[in-house]
């Protein structure tokens, strides 16, 4: 049985590799940490009780920037 873990876990290593080098550019990078910082910021306002903002719903925010670099990819 810890073989086939260990094939599994090779194998999503694999793809992961090939799609960073291909996909993840600096760029894409760079806009993930943009999303992210402002949902951590969203969070933190709603932790101190100043506006009442649904992080969770924000959440799709993630994929804009996969979106836009596969089009721009493609064009």
């Amino acid at each position: 049985m810890p073989q086939s873990s260990f094939v599994g876990k090779g194998g999503i290593f694999l793809v992961a590799k090939f799609f960073s080098a291909a996909f993840f550019s600096n760029a894409l990078i760079t806009e993930f940490a943009i999303v992210g910082g402002f949902l951590i910021a969203t969070t933190g306002i709603c932790l101190l009780k100043l506006r009442e903002i649904k992080t969770l719903n924000l959440l799709p925010a993630l994929l804009v920037p996969i979106v836009f670099f596969l089009v721009k990819m493609v064009i």
